[in-house]
């Protein structure tokens, strides 16, 4: 199944952090450690909250701030689930959405773009010292979508932008 996300209809680098994610190789704090790279404790605690060591399951699903955003993108996507235990279970869940094949590509594609996004999100936070909203970053997520639909082709009934970002937008596709 992790397989899939090398289907998914969005720019490569994209795809590659999501896959990156998914193997638990992306550069987050206790994977470093797992390398021996020398941190200062500070360094290893999650920018955002600061509440846990930083690592992937952390960045992407349990901290609450990474959690309003999946909650938001849930709401415009129609759909609800209980936090996953791990990040493979978390596409998993994702991708078993929607019966057609244009639904579940346009899933996978949202959930590679959403994972992209907040991993940027996470290095502008540590080595930028930007923030960030979690609602304007599902907005982010809805006009990439829309940007990377026209691109690939992922749906075809989508006039305009407004339309794209309405509220419960992919339950119209269904």
């Amino acid at each position: 199944m992790l397989n899939s996300v090398w289907k998914a209809k969005a720019p490569q680098k994209a795809i590659m952090t999501a896959w990156r994610v998914l193997k638990n190789r992306i550069p987050t704090c206790d994977n470093l450690r797992k390398r021996q790279v020398p941190l200062c404790e500070e360094d290893t605690k999650c920018k955002e909250c600061g509440m846990q060591e930083e690592s992937a399951y952390h960045v992407f699903l349990a901290c609450p701030k990474m959690e309003e955003a999946w909650n938001d993108l849930q709401k415009w996507l129609g759909t609800a689930t209980v936090r996953p235990n791990s990040i493979e279970s978390h596409f998993g869940t994702f991708a078993a959405f929607g019966k057609e094949k244009k639904v579940k590509n346009l899933l996978l594609a949202i959930w590679v773009c959403c994972i992209w996004l907040l991993w940027k999100k996470r290095n502008e936070k540590r080595f930028e010292y930007k923030e960030w909203d979690p609602k304007k970053l599902v907005m982010e997520v809805k006009i990439r979508m829309w940007s990377w639909n026209r691109i690939f082709g992922i749906v075809e009934d989508v006039s305009n932008l407004d339309s794209w970002c309405a509220d419960k937008f992919v339950p119209r596709m269904m």
